[in-house]
């Protein structure tokens, strides 16, 4: 993900791959076309690798380790997140590579960084979120933990400290001419995300856990049913002067003057009264109309959408939130846009995600002058494979 973010800004990214240990996003959530699953079909990988160039490459292989020195040399960065014993092993450990370019700007991403009690250990999205405490506070406001399920912010979270880490050590290389090194402990890097929690904890000494779709503040706020099977609204009210225009939509249920809810704090008070009442409104229309009704009284409030709602949703189609690609094995496909917006230099997607080694030739031949029959050889001795 940090290598997509900045591949979408322009960067050019060569994404070195082996085929006998393929990147797992080629291996998971893979669509089947004419009865065949195949490892360029995966919907998860052109996703997170649109823009970048691919080539194969044996790092444990002497001479592949050689050539993968080579493009260090012409390169202005390396990501990699590996975990801590295996850069060093492979001889691409930042010691061995500024002894090939002194100036190279190294990002390392190992789960828990490289000291610590936690060094050794490997990981992914649900651990960063595990160990660094998010899924504690994930859950119903009784106190059942349930954790993300299938959400993995901890990856995303993680990229974009990186991306915006390597961008600011690009930035001083450009005005300096001088390299770094920068450790990203993926696991410290999902705190952000909870720093509610960090302050009650640090100022209160208070230990949050699960709160449901409650606010501290806001009443009602939360996911309420509506017409049809499965259908919902999200409303969020934040204001007295939102909860009059809010009791003006609802009209004769009585709520505007309901002295239980004639301030923030009884709303508050009584949010499990107010909210099954609320509810009891919110089932009488479609999610959709419901949106546009609340959003015409300066009311927070959004659909919640399915996958397949979310492609014909006509705000985020006004945000251009998805880009058309054409892929040369899945065909026409739909990726999700960068959702940064810059005046000057906004992020494009203009190229597909790479097939394995697709751009062996381009990478090997033209940026590293290599002749024909020297990749040839090279692919002979499944030095690029």
């Amino acid at each position: 993900m940090v290598s997509q973010f900045l591949a979408d800004f322009g960067a050019e990214v060569i994404k070195i791959e082996h085929t006998k240990r393929l990147d797992s996003s080629r291996l998971r959530g893979k669509v089947i076309k004419d009865w065949k699953k195949d490892v360029e079909l995966s919907p998860y990988f052109h996703d997170l690798n649109r823009n970048k160039l691919s080539v194969n490459l044996n790092l444990k292989h002497p001479q592949g380790l050689e050539l993968f020195k080579k493009l260090v040399r012409i390169s202005h960065g390396l990501v990699q997140n590996f975990s801590l014993r295996v850069p060093k092993k492979l001889g691409i450990d930042y010691e061995s590579l500024r002894q090939v370019k002194p100036d190279l700007v190294y990002l390392a991403m190992p789960t828990a960084g490289l000291s610590g009690p936690l060094k050794d250990i490997i990981g992914y999205a649900p651990v960063y979120t595990s160990l660094g405490g998010i899924e504690s506070l994930v859950g119903y406001s009784d106190g059942t933990v349930t954790g993300m399920i299938m959400i993995g912010p901890g990856d995303p979270n993680a990229a974009i400290h990186g991306a915006l880490a390597m961008l600011a050590a690009l930035y001083h290389h450009e005005r300096t001419g001088e390299g770094q090194f920068i450790e990203l402990s993926q696991l410290e890097a999902i705190t952000h995300l909870q720093g509610e929690a960090v302050a009650e904890y640090s100022m209160n000494g208070r230990v949050m856990g699960p709160q449901g779709n409650q606010h501290r503040r806001m009443a009602p706020h939360g996911i309420y049913p509506c017409t049809g099977q499965d259908q919902w609204v999200s409303i969020a009210v934040d204001t007295d002067e939102t909860w009059r225009k809010f009791c003006e939509l609802m009209g004769d249920s009585g709520l505007a003057g309901d002295e239980r809810f004639s301030s923030s704090e009884l709303r508050l008070e009584h949010r499990a009264i107010l909210d099954d009442i609320v509810s009891n409104w919110t089932q009488q229309y479609s999610k959709h109309k419901l949106t546009t009704m609340l959003q015409s009284k300066g009311v927070a409030a959004a659909p919640v959408l399915s996958r397949k709602e979310k492609f014909s949703d006509p705000q985020l189609k006004a945000r251009q939130d998805f880009v058309k690609v054409i892929h040369p094995v899945l065909g026409e496909e739909l990726l999700d846009a960068n959702p940064w917006r810059l005046s000057a230099t906004p992020p494009e997607i203009f190229r597909h995600a790479p097939l394995v080694g697709e751009h062996n030739d381009y990478v090997y031949g033209e940026l590293l002058n290599m002749s024909s029959a020297e990749i040839s050889k090279l692919k002979e001795e499944e030095i690029i494979y």
